[in-house]
């Protein structure tokens, strides 16, 4: 009888433990499954595809399209014009400070083709663009400087 008790005994806890891991199975089974992260995955998956295909194409379409080059003339005038500008902005500035800048950058002016030279004898700006030279030093015509500017303007205006 003692055999019977231990044996039924050991069958029901070999029964229990079976339930209770089949029980850990089905919770870790749905507790760690989500249903609907692989359907936004999809969807967020096919917008990023849809959304750089879009961006390729515009950026293709804009890098084929060709610059309309400036003849000689035209790229001479831009540079009179960026020296006007820059010594108009240098001419400013002393008025303001009583000084010449140090560099382009404190009188708020910044160019890339413009070189600004700060020498005893007043300051000089060199403008290169296109195999021109231009030099523009203190004291020069500084309204013939952008007069080739303000004619082609002109000329393309009418």
């Amino acid at each position: 009888m003692q055999d019977l008790l231990e044996n039924k005994a050991q069958e029901s806890a070999e029964d229990l433990i079976e339930q209770i891991e089949e029980r850990s199975r089905t919770i870790e089974a749905t507790a760690f499954r989500r249903p609907d992260q692989s359907r936004w995955r999809v969807v967020l998956l096919a917008l990023a595809v849809v959304s750089s295909a879009a961006f390729l194409a515009w950026d293709m379409r804009r890098q084929t399209e060709s610059p309309v080059p400036f003849d000689q003339e035209e790229l001479r005038a831009g540079l009179e014009f960026a020296l006007f500008v820059t010594a108009s902005g240098i001419e400013a500035y002393r008025e303001r400070t009583g000084q010449l800048p140090e560099n382009l950058e404190q009188a708020g002016l910044d160019h890339p083709l413009v070189q600004y030279l700060n020498t005893a004898a007043g300051y000089r700006l060199v403008g290169t663009s296109g195999g021109n030279r231009i030099e523009f030093a203190e004291g020069g015509d500084l309204e013939g400087l952008g007069a080739s500017y303000w004619a082609l303007r002109e000329q393309a205006a009418s």
